[in-house]
């Protein structure tokens, strides 16, 4: 926080996130995750950490990539893409 940079928490698993938000008083930031909820990757955010984000004033950006989105995991796309 002193030399004003903010710490992109998407590449991050949970402890790993909670551990930055206990010390962070900046924004807290995920450019590129997604729910939990909706596929249980460890890199997707929990409604609490998306609850957190949202207190700090920070932002979430959507990843688009199939293994983060499928409720199953899998990377294989039904569309050929």
């Amino acid at each position: 926080n002193e030399l004003k940079i903010l710490v992109d928490v998407s590449h991050l698993n949970e402890k790993g996130f909670w551990d930055v938000a206990r010390v962070s008083t900046a924004p807290l930031v995920a450019t590129h995750s997604n729910a939990y909820a909706l596929c249980q990757s460890s890199r997707n955010l929990t409604d609490d950490q998306i609850r957190i984000i949202g207190k700090s004033g920070g932002m979430i950006g959507v990843n688009f990539a199939n293994g983060f989105l499928r409720a199953d995991g899998r990377w294989h796309s039904e569309n050929g893409l």
